[in-house]
């Protein structure tokens, strides 16, 4: 069996539905991640990931940083939790900061849900999948 432990940095696609005040959309972005892997121990992921998804019928999209924690102990298989700062960003307004939180499962892809708000009452509810493709292992 393969030793998965180390340092990677990561990048790749996100895609999602979202849920926000205006009803529901797709989104498409990238996201780069940094992530210390130790799967045998009690918290077998620790990552900071900064991303980025564009909206799908409207000039508009998000900015992200979240620190993440998964642990392989809950499932067999690594479950985490995720939460940082998120901006939204639109052609017509002013961006608006906010917060997120996120719930995720890493099968080889790692799909998630997430909600979120933004100042002026812009919450929303997120279902996607992301594909964190290891460019680089320390």
């Amino acid at each position: 069996m393969a030793n998965l432990d180390g340092v990677y940095l990561a990048l790749g696609p996100v895609a999602a539905v979202i849920h926000d005040p205006d009803g529901w959309d797709g989104a498409v972005g990238g996201e780069l991640t940094v992530a210390r892997v130790t799967e045998h121990r009690p918290v077998a992921a620790l990552a900071l990931t900064l991303g980025g998804a564009r909206f799908g019928t409207h000039n508009a999209g998000r900015l992200w940083l979240e620190g993440m924690i998964g642990t392989r102990r809950l499932l067999g298989v690594v479950v985490g939790v995720a939460a940082g700062p998120t901006v939204e960003v639109d052609e017509q307004i002013p961006p608006r900061a906010g917060i997120q939180g996120s719930v995720w499962l890493y099968a080889g892809v790692l799909p998630y849900l997430r909600a979120g708000a933004v100042r002026d009452g812009g919450r929303f509810i997120e279902i996607g999948v992301k594909l964190s493709l290891p460019a680089f292992r320390w």
